[in-house]
């Protein structure tokens, strides 16, 4: 089983165009999968993966709502238009 492409936290930040401090914080509130490659060892060596980054994108992708138009409608006994 080939293992997944590991991410560093810059190249994540650069490709979502944020800060690497925003990548940083979404590891740290738990919300982005991390692996600490230095774990116990000093400074903190972040890797992503890439499955785990595709799932954290999808789990933040918004989709507009398609909203009903409103049409307009005609006065009754004239040729003025009103919008709603």
């Amino acid at each position: 089983m080939p293992l997944d492409p590991l991410r560093t936290v810059p190249e994540i930040a650069s490709t979502l165009r944020v800060k690497p401090h925003r990548v940083l914080a979404w590891i740290h509130a738990g919300t982005l999968p991390a692996i600490d490659l230095n774990a116990g060892l000093g400074k903190p060596s972040w890797r992503v993966r890439a499955d785990d980054l595709d799932v954290f994108l999808a789990g933040r992708t918004v989709y507009p709502k398609v909203q009903a138009s409103r049409g307009r409608r005609r006065a009754a006994d004239s040729k003025v238009f009103q919008f709603f």
